[in-house]
């Protein structure tokens, strides 16, 4: 049975014993959590910022609340598939670990547009930086408080942290004629991004009471959160919203070109697919539709589509016109993305991806990657094409928009990881020092963790993640931190995005 505890007005909010500025801790609605540094932090599971999108709210923008309402416990997550745990599996197995160690995908709902929030318990809790965590998982999974994403270590330190669900798959990213009809704006295929704007509003309502400043709001994720936030940067309803971005593993939203047009027809076969309508899977429950959904959809990366109304345009003619925010931005890619999805790679396979280009590409290609074994040249030429190459062309469109903007490569690999290396997803435990048990963590890694760590607050206070000058903002000379024990200074190579043909 979910509690909920609703609180009408601010009028509800109890005081303790001490009177505090900012928000005073109500034992009842917020957790004691201990954290590694001797800090306490107060965790706030399961805040209801969106009315359940459910029924006639299904592919409706969400709906903001009018009441308080915390859960106090973790909130489902939106409706998904198993997908994330068998991340979790892969890299557990990676490591030498049993895979059985891992969690089940926790209950899922439609009803799961909620948020957390950790808060250091200090009598000095106001005006703190703001980070807004964006999960990963393809637009099609994950969820706000994967271990990975436990908030309190990063709290500890003198922020606030705040990690957001929104919708995933068909019930976030459906575009349809009948859809875009419904709508004032002629849009559909947007809600998963929508959730997320409305997360941001909630957030600058309110957390100054949980002893935030709206005013330094900094939106983090990685892989298909920080692709999402390639979207916010250059989307007019966010504008006021957020002032900082850190895009972890997730550069290719300055690549989108796909209409809504598009997007609706393959809405259009679906419900062909399926011979229903709209109004008919609006009646459908979410286990049903999710398992229409399936048979159709291939898996995959959900992207909203060029709507005129949360995208006016593609991501790279919005920053091209300079008339974006000017906002701080941080981004950075892990050096073996995709190594893990690689572990028996045949010359065939080789060869079959190398056909997508010209012969003097083909020939460049291979001269750069010569020493590499297959899997390990598979992983270099995905990697840049997925991940590397659109994230620097990321950099230097926002860097055309004079925004202030710094680059990393997370490089660390931990010990028994030779098929993942610096896999995809690598530096979460590290930015957010929550490494679980079954990873195995050395001194090195705990030293760079503690660099991100430093580094990410150092952004979300400053917009400046160095100390002392010591990490150069990202210019032509292409130089960015290398997170990898002892972490220093380099500079990126930028060779395979010329052979590819980048415009960087």
């Amino acid at each position: 049975m979910i509690k909920r505890l609703t609180l009408f007005g601010l009028a509800l909010f109890s005081l303790s014993s001490c009177e505090c500025q900012g928000l005073t801790r109500d034992d009842e609605r917020g957790r004691l959590v201990p954290v590694k540094n001797g800090e306490r932090v107060v965790e706030y599971r399961g805040v209801r910022y969106a009315e359940a999108p459910t029924g006639r709210n299904r592919w409706k923008p969400p709906i903001p609340v009018s009441e308080r309402e915390i859960l106090d416990e973790w909130p489902p997550v939106c409706v998904q598939g198993d997908g994330n745990v068998d991340w979790y599996k892969i890299v557990a197995k990676g490591v030498g670990a049993d895979p059985s160690v891992i969690f089940d995908t926790p209950p899922t709902s439609e009803d799961c547009l909620f948020l957390n929030i950790w808060q250091p318990e200090s009598a000095e809790v106001f005006d703190l930086p703001v980070m807004v965590w964006i999960h990963g998982g393809g637009n099609v999974g994950g969820w706000a408080y994967e271990p990975n994403y436990i908030g309190a270590e990063l709290a500890s330190e003198g922020v606030i942290v705040v990690s957001i669900g929104y919708r995933l798959g068909v019930f976030g990213f459906l575009a349809h004629p009948e859809l875009s009809k419904e709508s004032p704006y002629g849009s559909s295929g947007n809600y998963g991004i929508l959730d997320q704007i409305e997360a941001l509003k909630w957030i600058q309502q309110n957390i100054k009471e949980y002893g935030g400043n709206p005013k330094n709001i900094t939106v983090f994720g990685e892989s298909a959160g920080a692709g999402n936030i390639g979207y916010l940067l250059v989307s007019p309803l966010s504008d006021e919203l957020f002032h900082k971005a850190i895009m972890q593993s997730g550069g290719w939203p300055i690549k989108l070109d796909r209409e809504l047009a598009e997007n609706e027809a393959i809405g259009s076969k679906f419900t062909e697919d399926t011979g229903n309508s709209i109004a008919e899977l609006r009646s459908f429950s979410a286990l049903e539709l999710v398992e229409k959904a399936d048979s159709f959809y291939k898996p995959g990366y959900n992207d909203p589509p060029i709507d005129q109304w949360l995208l006016p345009d593609s991501p790279r003619e919005l920053h091209a016109r300079k008339r974006l925010p000017r906002r701080s931005v941080m981004l950075g890619t892990n050096e073996h993305e995709n190594l893990m999805n690689y572990v028996s790679t045949s010359e065939s396979d080789w060869t079959r991806k190398l056909a997508n280009y010209s012969e003097q590409q083909k020939t460049q290609i291979e001269q750069i990657l010569e020493d590499k074994n297959l899997n390990e040249k598979m992983d270099a030429l995905t990697t840049a094409e997925d991940f590397f190459c659109p994230t620097v062309l990321q950099a230097n469109a926002l860097l055309e928009g004079n925004s202030n903007v710094y680059m990393y490569r997370f490089a660390q690999e931990r010990l028994s990881s030779e098929s993942l290396r610096a896999y995809h997803g690598a530096e979460l435990p590290y930015v957010f020092d929550t490494h679980d048990e079954w990873l195995p963590t050395t001194s090195e890694d705990r030293m760079v963790s503690k660099e991100m760590k430093t580094a990410w607050i150092n952004f979300a206070r400053s917009g400046d993640p160095g100390e002392d000058g010591n990490w150069p903002e990202w210019s032509e000379e292409a130089k960015a931190m290398i997170f990898r024990y002892p972490s220093m200074v380099g500079e990126l190579d930028l060779q395979l995005c010329h052979v590819l043909a980048y415009d960087i």
